[in-house]
């Protein structure tokens, strides 16, 4: 398998994006929140997708091998509102295949989204990784680091979203939080 291409998507790339999507969320929902349907994808994967493709404050990213997607990333930008006084942007959702993990595929569509998010004005950015048993922890350089006990897939997953996260808390306000089975706690301190 050749080295993946990260790049924004198209259009023409729907049905792969919309796999994706159903991937990350068999994945997530099948896995490891019983209060999700795992059947929304089917219903409702294809608008969606197709809206945030349409949508001139989100970004989707594609990793692309071979001509097929393997990984997404959406992004959506927020202006700055009475609530937030600056501009931000939010990782709201990342999958890549399992077959393209380990490569550096995950590391290079935050890379595509920070440097997207920077250039639309954002001085925060937002992430929230979804696990039923993810923890954080903060290193010594105050940096969060994760580990799960539900295996690798997550392990990865905050690995890549605390080492590539690190590299833009120094220009960009950056947050990231962990959603467990009794709601969402930010992980700050970088």
């Amino acid at each position: 398998m050749s080295i993946p291409e990260v790049r924004p998507a198209t259009a023409d790339d729907l049905a792969g994006v919309v796999a994706s999507s159903a991937a990350l969320f068999a994945e997530d929902a099948g896995q490891r929140d019983r209060f999700r349907n795992p059947d929304w994808p089917a219903a409702h994967g294809e608008k969606w997708c197709a809206e945030l493709l349409a949508d001139p404050d989100a970004q989707v990213f594609v990793a692309v091998a071979d001509g097929e997607i393997v990984g997404h990333l959406v992004g959506i930008y927020a202006p700055p509102s009475a609530m937030w006084l600056v501009a931000r942007a939010e990782l709201m959702s990342m999958f890549v295949r399992e077959t393209s993990r380990g490569r550096g595929v995950g590391g290079r569509l935050v890379d595509a989204f920070a440097e997207w998010a920077k250039q639309r004005g954002a001085v925060r950015l937002h992430v929230t990784a979804y696990a039923a048993r993810l923890r954080a922890r903060f290193d010594s350089g105050g940096r969060p680091s994760a580990h799960t006990q539900h295996g690798a897939v997550g392990v990865a997953r905050a690995q890549t979203l605390r080492s590539t996260w690190s590299k833009y808390s120094r220009r960009l306000r950056g947050s990231l939080s962990v959603r467990g089975r009794l709601g969402s706690w930010p992980v700050t301190g970088w």
